[in-house]
């Protein structure tokens, strides 16, 4: 996922944000923060609904291999940030 970097703070900028602001009566950086975190729900959703059938492989997978499974620590640790 590409990071969102915030607009540069021109004065050209502002001064569009507050003509919108001043005409339409609407705020500019509070829709895009509205969207932003519409994108992130949106992506934590698609993520959740595929644990559930990655849970149940693991469950199976873990069931035919007498419960106990002994994970390398490179392999436990894969993909948690710093």
């Amino acid at each position: 996922m590409e990071r969102v970097r915030p607009a540069p703070n021109t004065p050209s900028l502002r001064r569009r944000k507050e003509l919108l602001k001043k005409v339409l009566n609407v705020d500019v950086d509070e829709i895009s923060h509205r969207v932003v975190r519409q994108h992130h729900f949106r992506v934590a959703v698609e993520t959740a609904s595929c644990v559930d059938s990655n849970s149940r492989i693991w469950r199976r997978y873990s069931k035919n291999k007498g419960g106990i499974i002994l994970l390398l620590s490179g392999m436990r640790d894969l993909g948690l940030r710093d």
